[in-house]
């Protein structure tokens, strides 16, 4: 199942709200005038049976790995079209719009 999720932040004010908020101090500066991408994955899916049991000792782990894949591929192809990017993987604690309990919210900039 593909249980990545991404959500753009095309508001200054967002931006400006998420560097703030989010991030540590010392990464905020590398947030000013960027595109940011928060990547999230559904958790109990990935590495999950139909009936909620976890496949092994991994349980969410998985989402973790899939997304961090998926993540790289996006960072690639950024990277092909001449863009840099830099990660700042946070595990993201406040509520965020537009997603539900059981989605781990991480941040990406690039």
């Amino acid at each position: 199942s593909q249980t990545g999720r991404y959500y753009c932040v095309t508001s200054e004010d967002m931006v400006e709200k998420i560097s703030k908020e989010c991030l540590p101090e010392m990464n905020q500066p590398k947030a000013e005038n960027a595109a940011l991408i928060i990547t999230t994955f559904v958790q109990n899916r990935s590495g999950f049976q139909k009936d909620g049991t976890p496949d092994n000792e991994l349980g969410n782990g998985w989402g973790c790995y899939d997304l961090g894949l998926q993540n790289e591929n996006l960072v690639l192809k950024a990277w092909e079209l001449g863009y840099d990017t830099t990660e700042i993987i946070i595990e993201i604690i406040t509520e965020m719009p537009g997603t539900c309990e059981n989605v781990r919210v991480f941040f990406n900039r690039n």
